[in-house]
């Protein structure tokens, strides 16, 4: 089954991986790498929010722009991901195979998005409900690019990886996907339109929400002249979006102690 998902890699390494140092101060906000949900502020959430159910035939949907989302609305996207992103390898490696903080780490990138990204998303227009949502920064900004959004519950992440997985994403993910992004988009990569995240809901898609709101953002990058970039870890994903217009750019290879998993680069522009 295709999950429109996209860029879970480079939502946690993007401006971090140029320099090793750098990125060692970056995933370095970890203390003493204490491991295990002490340290989060945050706990585990159960679905206190109604799930969207595919029975609703006469369903109406909007595109929303959430510049002020509430915290119902961001639990509601970090359930969805929970549930798109099942299975998913990249996930299971970044998190060290430490089931009790994926729900961490889809909060933590979801929160900081909707602080100083571009949160998107489909909605029933009944109840409210998000069916699929899209996380972008423009071109200039990324993610946990700035300490405000590192506090929104990305540090204490951090702090409870495991030592030997925080080296991972130093030593191993970090160098080899800003290698590909150097080596296939260039001098493009921090002067675009950059998806964080793309998601829909499992019973929810095929019916061109994900499509809607990459359009959406398509549309952006054509009116200011800049590229839309994005990076994903699934070949079914890949040719999605190139059925969008997206150009497969390269490919590169990421291993772990979990899974070896792709990591494909694709561009769009106008021109």
């Amino acid at each position: 089954m295709q999950f429109h998902v996209s860029n879970v890699i480079d939502v946690i390494l993007h401006g971090f991986s140029y320099d090793k140092r750098q990125h060692r101060r970056f995933l370095g906000r970890v203390g003493n790498g204490h491991t295990g949900l002490g340290c989060f502020n945050l706990f585990f959430i159960p679905l206190l929010f109604p799930r969207a159910t595919s029975d609703s035939s006469k369903m109406t949907t909007q595109i929303l722009l959430l510049k002020n989302a509430t915290d119902a609305q961001i639990e509601q996207a970090v359930e969805l991901s929970m549930r798109a992103y099942e299975g998913d390898e990249s996930v299971v490696s970044m998190i060290g195979g430490d089931e009790t903080l994926r729900i961490h780490m889809f909060r933590a990138m979801i929160r900081a998005g909707a602080r100083e990204g571009a949160f998107y998303a489909v909605t029933d227009t009944m109840s409210g409900i998000i069916l699929s949502f899209s996380i972008w920064f423009a071109p200039g900004r990324r993610i946990f690019d700035t300490e405000a959004q590192r506090s929104l519950d990305w540090t204490d992440f951090v702090n409870a990886l495991q030592p030997k997985v925080q080296e991972w994403w130093v030593n191993v993910l970090g160098p080899l996907h800003h290698e590909a992004m150097v080596k296939y988009v260039g001098p493009e990569y921090p002067d675009s339109w950059y998806a964080s995240i793309i998601a829909t809901d499992p019973e929810y898609q095929r019916r061109g929400y994900a499509s809607s709101l990459v359009s959406t953002v398509l549309q952006r990058g054509t009116k200011e002249g800049k590229p839309v970039l994005l990076a994903t870890q699934t070949m079914g994903n890949a040719k999605w979006y190139q059925s969008l217009g997206f150009e497969l750019k390269g490919k590169t290879t990421i291993p772990s102690d979990y899974f070896k998993f792709p990591d494909y680069i694709l561009r769009w522009a106008s021109c």
